[in-house]
């Protein structure tokens, strides 16, 4: 059926066949290929993997009934600060159609959309390079936090 899901079970099962059919990460039906590149980062390894694995879903158990409850729209209209949006093309799990529609409404000093035309759900491991140049180029440049 027709997200939202009020139930975490719902939800897990769409988001296993969403995984299966290329709307989480673009091109791919699982997690596996990022298995290795996860444990050559510094001070990763199989326990962590696995903790990684068991606390996002944890967490997404514990949040999801607040989730639900969370209507942008309406409790944060306005934000005074800078806005920087980026959708993977292929995202089906928060669709860009339903970011863009908050994106446009939102009042804020300064917004901007990016686009990240090779990635689904996680842009920022689908496409590392340009993700970090976007960083680094265009928006650490006009942000307050410190390097």
């Amino acid at each position: 059926g027709q997200p939202p899901y009020p139930q975490i079970k719902q939800l897990i099962f769409q988001r296993k066949w969403l995984l299966k059919f290329g709307g989480s990460i673009y091109g791919k039906t699982n997690y596996r290929h990022w298995f290795p590149l996860y444990l050559k980062w510094y001070g990763f390894n199989l326990i962590s993997l696995i903790k990684t694995g068991l606390g996002l879903k944890k967490s997404l158990v514990k949040l999801w009934d607040e989730c639900l409850q969370l209507d942008l729209y309406t409790q944060v209209p306005k934000l005074d600060l800078p806005v920087y949006m980026i959708s993977g093309r292929h995202d089906f799990q928060v669709p860009a159609s339903t970011s863009r529609i908050y994106f446009d409404k939102l009042e804020a000093p300064q917004k901007k959309w990016y686009w990240f035309e090779n990635s689904a759900h996680t842009s920022m491991f689908e496409e590392p390079d340009a993700f970090n140049k976007l960083m680094l180029e265009e928006i650490l440049p006009v942000s307050d936090y410190p390097v």
